[in-house]
């Protein structure tokens, strides 16, 4: 079974303009799932920059002007404090910008899509939007009888312990691994503990 499944909400309210993976498709961590309209953003980040770029030029006058006491302190102040303002603003947008792109946080397969391009999201909406499962590493429980747990947690103490996982085919070595843990559950049907062993499943097979 897979270490991890995750479902990915957006941040960001709007209409779906591309949904470029589907159901199986192999992911990269970083890799963008889904991307959502952002023109408008866009048009109010290059405007605020516009603006900021001329507080920064103002104050950067000002400044000088006010070292040769050409305009009052008050004046000046004033212009630090238009700079100051357009600047957190502008790294809001960039940050909302951001949120217009659904990364996968971790290498691994799309296990669902629940969206298509075109379609209306709104921002930290309970339904996710797309649900990507891990698989590097995966965990894979072992039956052991149960007159053997002692004789397990005896080896266990020495140090990690190795797995190993048949392959159907007979010219591929068999995967190993490492036993993460016992549990003392028994499972009363089959009279075994099914520990978990963590392979890391390079080749994803």
């Amino acid at each position: 079974f897979g270490n991890e499944e995750v479902t990915l909400s957006s941040q960001a309210e709007g209409q779906v303009e591309k949904a470029p993976v589907d159901l199986g498709d192999a992911v990269t961590r970083g890799q963008v799932l889904i991307e959502i309209e952002d023109d408008d953003l866009r048009a109010r980040l290059r405007e605020i920059e516009v603006t900021l770029d001329k507080a920064r030029a103002d104050e950067a006058r000002g400044r000088a002007l006010a070292d040769k006491h050409v305009i009052s302190p008050q004046e000046y102040e004033a212009m630090q404090t238009a700079m100051a303002v357009s600047e957190p603003q502008r790294d809001t947008l960039n940050v909302m910008v951001g949120h217009t792109q659904v990364r996968s946080p971790l290498d691994g397969y799309v296990g669902r899509v629940l969206l298509q391009a075109g379609n209306l999201v709104r921002a930290n909406d309970a339904n996710p939007l797309v649900v990507i499962n891990q698989v590097r590493p995966i965990y894979v429980n072992f039956g052991i009888p149960e007159q053997h747990l002692a004789e397990v947690r005896k080896y266990m103490a020495g140090g990690p312990l190795s797995a190993e996982v048949q392959s159907p085919d007979p010219q591929r070595p068999a995967p190993r691994g490492t036993l993460i843990f016992v549990v003392n559950a028994v499972d009363p049907s089959t009279g075994t503990i099914r520990p978990p062993a963590q392979f890391e499943n390079a080749d994803t097979a």
